[in-house]
């Protein structure tokens, strides 16, 4: 209850009712409010509470007039010379309140704080309050509001007044002025400064917990096979860039809890960032000095401060080539938390592709003359073998490995849907027939393909995404050739609107696009399923029962598709 805006949420203050109302005089306000229009359910409700919580009324009290305007001067010492006291901390509070959420004269706000800081601290000392909330807590007549009650509230109304100017603090209202002002408050309550930092860290608890969770969802993503870094480390500047203000703005650099979360929050910058460039065996990412410097500033212990500025110094000598100035021995890349990787030249990848070419082209010999198979045979090993070799000439170079993977298989893929598809004149039904050399091909391309776009996934921190979109990709090209397999121009056209979707997707199309291109896949290959196999072998009508479960089906993988890379 007690926040800055404990005189706007008070109930007597919103509509006017004397403290010592009963339940008559509440029922006589509601019904004239009611019949006047000028009611509100938050009113209504702050009404309920009122006769609901006999613990929150004694404390809305105790923040709202005791006497009524107009009263005369009160004699000194009497109880209604305490009355006015107490209303006058009251009005001055909530003038400095006022003054402070909606600004104005910073010379009367000043002057209202003093005023309401120096009356409420004598209050918490002048035992005739206390007396006459007791003497209220008796009259109010609830068990579950007793004088035990009201000497708690006496105990802890110096932390809950502490807290109000926290939670301005911590709402970023000049924090430096308000801890001045609770540092004045303590001094005029004859209370600890260690108070001030208390009620300080209670304002920013949740402050502090939404960094530590940030950071603890950071570091499980950065440390997860396929993730990027830099993407990571990016949401997570996003995250907590306005949090940390808060907390450096409120505690100051030096506070503990200050401290540990600038170090674990630096941390956390530094291994995203390590992450991302162990990643891509390159050290020399200009796009990693931002968040370098970040954790650098942000570290507040000498050992995170000096892991930070040893990475910054190697992303720093790795870039110098770039612009032209002399640079030193080439450094290794950044020690990981859980490796260290370093980096090695590209091996020749001159005859892995060589070898590529010639185990196609013995396989696809092999298989389109029914007197070769073992031709075949020992093209298909050579193919795998040097695709392997390929894999581990590139190894290093994740992102050549990628686009050389995607060549790859986009290649097999297209030749092996020559056969596979029937524009291939030859047997598609023999062991050796073309036929099953072409899903033999395809095969192997669809994997080269998803293969290659894990790798340029990693490469540019998106390969979640980019493995979502290949893989789905492919699996309908796939379909699309199998379903319309010897099916002459129709399946030429499936296959060819699908290569269109792969190679839109590799040009990063917007996902409008590629889910539009595969819904046209989609519906062609229902189509060319009809109009190939379906009507001259089992019928009209079934054909047509199998068209629309697969419309559906298709249909259905869309859509998790769809929401899969919105949840991304």
């Amino acid at each position: 209850m007690l926040t800055p805006r404990v005189y706007r949420e008070n109930v007597f203050l919103r509509t006017g009712l004397a403290v010592d109302a009963g339940s008559k005089d509440i029922r006589r306000y509601r019904a004239r409010a009611h019949a006047a229009g000028s009611i509100t359910s938050e009113v209504e409700k702050m009404l309920d509470e009122l006769q609901r919580d006999p613990n929150r009324r004694i404390v809305q009290e105790l923040f709202a007039p005791w006497r009524s305007e107009g009263s005369p001067t009160p004699p000194p010492g009497s109880a209604a010379d305490l009355c006015a006291f107490h209303d006058r901390a009251v009005e001055s509070h909530r003038t400095a309140l006022e003054l402070e959420l909606d600004g104005g004269d910073p010379a009367l706000r000043d002057e209202a704080w003093q005023q309401a800081l120096t009356i409420w601290a004598a209050l918490l000392h002048r035992d005739g309050m206390w007396d006459r909330l007791r003497d209220r807590a008796a009259a109010i007549a609830d068990p579950r509001l007793t004088a035990a009650d009201v000497e708690r509230l006496r105990a802890e109304l110096p932390d809950l007044l502490l807290g109000i100017n926290a939670r301005l603090a911590a709402d970023l209202h000049d924090p430096s002025r308000q801890r001045e002002l609770m540092e004045t408050f303590a001094a005029l309550a004859e209370l600890e400064l260690e108070q001030v930092d208390t009620a300080l860290m209670r304002s920013v608890q949740d402050v502090l917990d939404r960094v530590d969770k940030a950071c603890d969802e950071a570091r499980d993503k950065a440390g997860s096979a396929g993730s990027g870094g830099l993407f990571i480390v990016s949401g997570f500047d996003t995250d907590v860039q306005a949090d940390l203000a808060v907390v450096r703005n409120v505690l100051g650099d030096r506070h503990p809890a200050a401290v540990r979360v600038r170090d674990r929050a630096a941390e956390t910058y530094r291994r995203c960032v390590v992450q991302h460039l162990n990643t891509r065996r390159d050290v020399g990412d200009p796009a990693a000095l931002p968040f370098l410097e970040t954790a650098l500033d942000l570290a507040a212990s000498s050992d995170v401060k000096g892991r930070a500025q040893e990475d910054l110094d190697t992303v720093r000598e790795a870039l110098e080539p770039a612009f032209g100035r002399p640079s030193g021995p080439t450094r290794p890349a950044m020690p990981s938390p859980r490796r260290t990787a370093v980096p090695e030249e590209p091996a020749s990848v001159g005859w892995p592709w060589f070898f590529i070419v010639a185990g196609t082209v013995a396989l696809m010999s092999g298989l389109r003359w029914w007197g070769g198979p073992w031709l075949a045979v020992a093209g298909g090993i050579v193919l795998w073998l040097a695709l392997i070799s390929l894999k581990r000439a590139l190894l290093r170079r994740i992102d050549v490995l990628g686009r050389s993977c995607m060549t790859i298989g986009a290649i097999l893929v297209l030749l092996g849907s020559l056969p596979w598809g029937g524009l291939w004149p030859s047997d598609a039904t023999g062991l050796w027939g073309m036929g099953h050399a072409g899903m033999w091909l395809v095969g192997i391309g669809v994997m080269c393909v998803i293969e290659g776009a894990m790798y340029l996934g990693a490469y540019d921190d998106r390969a979640e995404e980019r493995t979502a979109v290949w893989g789905i990709t492919s699996t309908v090209y796939v379909g699309g050739v199998w379903l319309a397999g010897d099916g002459g121009w129709p399946a030429f056209v499936v296959v060819l609107v699908l290569a269109l979707i792969t190679l839109a997707a590799f040009c990063g199309a917007p996902a409008e696009v590629l889910i539009g291109l595969l819904s046209i896949g989609s519906l062609l290959t229902v189509a060319a399923v009809g109009v190939v196999g379906g009507t001259q072998t089992i019928g009209v009508v079934p054909t047509l029962i199998i068209a629309v479960v697969a419309l559906l089906v298709v249909g259905a993988v869309g859509r998790a598709s769809v929401r899969y890379a919105q949840r991304r």
